[in-house]
C-alpha cells in the first residue's frame, strides 16, 4: 500500500482463507500489485509458506477476482519517500539511511509520520493551514537542515543522527540504534498511550528553549508523531477530544483493568514457546 496501514477503502469484501500467504497474494492482486514484488510476502513463498500463483490457489467466493479488482479501483499504491510525499506542504522532511545497508526505511518512522498525518487531516481538515514550517529528520542525515529561529526541529527515531548546523547554532545529535538481534521479544515491554502522551508533551514543550528534540523509538509510533504534528498545528490533543475522550477512556480502562485481572492470575504478557495456530497453521513442505 501507499503507506503502513493506507486510507481506508471500503470494497465490500470480506477475505479469509487458510493460508496467509495465498490470501496476501490475492489481495495484492485486487488491488493491483505482485505479490513477488513484495518482499515480505515473496520471502515466505519461497521459504515454503504457502502459493502466489492464483492457479496454485482456490478462490471461492460471491464475486470473482475481476469484480474484486473492479471494486478496487482508485485505491492508491506505490511506495513514496517522505520527502517527495511532504512536498509543497509546511512539514519538510529529511531522511539519511538506517542501519543494516538500506538506503531508505519504508517500513519505519518515515511511514509512521505519513499516517500520522492522514489521520490529522481527518480529525482536522484545516491541519494543513494551521502547520507551521517544522523540520522532521530521519536516519543518518548529513545534509543540511535550513530551518528559521522559530521553526521546530525533530529527529525521530533511535537511528536519527547529524552533526552540523541548525540556524546559527551547532547541533550534535548521536545514533543510539540498537541492533533487533539484541533484544528478546518475551523480555519486550509494551508502551502505554498515556505516558506517550506525557513523553510527547515534555518533548514539544522543551522546544521553547531549544532548536530541537530527538523522539526515540524504533520505530517512533503513529501516535506519538501525530500527537507531535498537532502540538505544531495548536490542534488540541486528538484523543482527548470532547467527541472521542469518553471512547477512549473506556477503552483504555478496560483494557487496562483486563491486564491487571491477567497479571493477578499470573498469566505473563508475553508466553515462550509456539503459539497456537488452528486451521490456518502452515505446514511446511517435508524436505
Amino acid at each position: 500500500g501507499r503507506m503502513l496501514t493506507p486510507l481506508p477503502f471500503d470494497l465490500g469484501l470480506v477475505i479469509m482463507g487458510n493460508n496467509q500467504v495465498a490470501v496476501d497474494s490475492v489481495c495484492s492482486r485486487i488491488i493491483g500489485l505482485d505479490p513477488m514484488e513484495i518482499e515480505h510476502i515473496r520471502l515466505a513463498h519461497e521459504r515454503g509458506f504457502g502459493p502466489t500463483e492464483l492457479r496454485e490457489i482456490d478462490v471461492l467466493g460471491d464475486i470473482g477476482l475481476d469484480e474484486a479488482s473492479e471494486r478496487a479501483s482508485g485505491f492508491r499504491t506505490g511506495l513514496i519517500r517522505v520527502e517527495d510525499y511532504f512536498e509543497g506542504t509546511k512539514i519538510r522532511a529529511y531522511s539519511g539511511p538506517p542501519p543494516g545497508g538500506e538506503d531508505y526505511c519504508w517500513g519505519g518512522c518515515p511511514g509512521a509520520l505519513e499516517e500520522a498525518v492522514e489521520i490529522l487531516r481527518v480529525i482536522d481538515q484545516g491541519a494543513d493551514a494551521k502547520m507551521p514550517a517544522i523540520h522532521i529528520v530521519f536516519g543518518r542525515y548529513e545534509g543540511e537542515i535550513p530551518a528559521a529561529p522559530n521553526e521546530w526541529v525533530v529527529f525521530i527515531g533511535d537511528c536519527a543522527s547529524f552533526e552540523g548546523s541548525i540556524g546559527s547554532r551547532r547541533a550534535h545529535v548521536i545514533d543510539i540504534y540498537r541492533d533487533r538481534l539484541s533484544r528478546h521479544p518475551v523480555s519486550a515491554r509494551h508502551d502505554d498511550v498515556i505516558m506517550k502522551m506525557f513523553r510527547t508533551m515534555r518533548e514539544t514543550h522543551r522546544l521553547r528553549s531549544n532548536r530541537h528534540i530527538r523522539l526515540k523509538g524504533c520505530p517512533v509510533s503513529v501516535a506519538e508523531q501525530l500527537l507531535v504534528l498537532a502540538a505544531a498545528a495548536g490542534i488540541p490533543n486528538p484523543y482527548l477530544a470532547p467527541a472521542r475522550a469518553i471512547p477512549f477512556a473506556n477503552s483504555y480502562f478496560s483494557w487496562r483493568t483486563h491486564s491487571v485481572l491477567r497479571r493477578l492470575r499470573g498469566d505473563p504478557y508475553n508466553k515462550r514457546g509456539l503459539a497456537e495456530r488452528g486451521a490456518a497453521k502452515t505446514e511446511l513442505p517435508a524436505n
